[in-house]
């Protein structure tokens, strides 16, 4: 069993409140192109195929923004 809840293409950096009141930089989901995305979740994807076994099971959590996008790259590496 594989659960994965990866960046969703927002394209914004994320921050997090100190204790100070303070945003401090967490993580950035941004992207120079759609494709960069697409290429670093292939990659990932891929991976994870390799260490799954054959009946295993695969959850992606994403939003609308990248859905499209990862079931076209869960067929590819995954097969339909």
């Amino acid at each position: 069993l594989i659960y994965i809840d990866p960046p969703y293409a927002m394209n914004v950096d994320h921050g997090v409140v100190t204790e100070s009141d303070a945003t401090a930089f967490a993580y950035a989901d941004s992207w120079a192109t759609d494709g960069a995305y697409c290429q670093f979740m292939f990659e990932r994807l891929t991976l994870m195929r390799e260490v799954l076994r054959d009946d295993g099971f695969i959850f992606v959590h994403c939003d609308w923004r990248a859905s499209a996008w990862l079931r076209v790259i869960l067929e590819e590496v995954f097969s339909r």
